[in-house]
């Protein structure tokens, strides 16, 4: 049984330093690039997590089915 978006979710909460590792999004709407730092605002009830990034944009990453990954820096 696979996790679902409450349980990828659950890792991240708000406040929460991350790093953008990849996407699988072909056409990622934005300059983030792998290796970028921000911090997580919220998630949302289909468990998209929020993020502020550093440069100022703030992006949703998807995390439940693989289409985004990011990593925890603390």
């Amino acid at each position: 049984m696979g996790l679902g978006p409450t349980d990828m979710s659950a890792e991240f909460q708000p406040g929460d330093r991350v790093r953008f590792v990849s996407t699988t999004d072909p056409e990622l709407y934005s300059l983030l690039r792998p290796g970028a730092l921000g911090t997580v605002a919220v998630t949302d009830d289909i468990g998209t997590i929020h993020i502020n990034w550093d440069d100022g944009s703030c992006l949703g990453m998807i995390l439940h089915d693989g289409t985004d990954v990011i990593e925890r820096t603390d």
